[in-house]
């Protein structure tokens, strides 16, 4: 739910004057008010949104490379790795993906550093090595057969 409050923030993160705050929210209305404090809640959000938009991007783009990556079974939130820490042992669930991700993946980072830019880059190899494994999952004896076997093998 967006706040006349979260609204002000963006608008100060994008570094607009008082003015311009006035001159958006007027073309916004499409000239009824130039006040955000008489947006409707509909409209409110819609700007809020519209003022974030390339943030929703790029978490749209992180969830489906995390898809992506849990169906191939490089992300796997149910085995987490043990970290150890000097306080103990925590589990963390994205050992294994970011292990991947700093050997395998084009930019050699963990995914929550990537840009949106790269994140495009990085959903491309991802469908590749989809289909890779797809293929090599026809031939029997490697280990994207197995895997499919194995799938198969818990519906029945």
């Amino acid at each position: 739910m967006a706040t006349i409050k979260k609204l002000q923030t963006l608008l100060s993160k994008k570094g607009f004057t008082t003015n311009e705050r006035h001159e958006i929210v007027y073309n916004f209305t499409g000239g009824r008010t130039q006040s955000s404090r008489e947006l409707s809640p509909q409209e409110l959000e819609d700007l809020c949104n519209a003022l974030e938009g390339i943030k929703k991007s790029k978490t749209k783009l992180i969830s489906t490379c995390l898809s992506i990556l849990e169906a191939e079974g490089i992300h796997r939130p149910n085995e987490p790795i043990l970290e150890f820490t000097e306080k103990g042992a925590k589990p963390n669930p994205f050992g294994h993906l970011n292990r991947w991700m700093l050997e395998r993946s084009v930019y050699k980072k963990p995914l929550a550093f990537h840009s949106a830019a790269e994140l495009e880059v990085l959903l491309r190899q991802l469908h590749k090595l989809a289909e890779n494994n797809r293929k090599a999952s026809k031939k029997f004896g490697n280990k994207a057969y197995w895997r499919k076997a194995d799938n198969l093998k818990n519906f029945n």
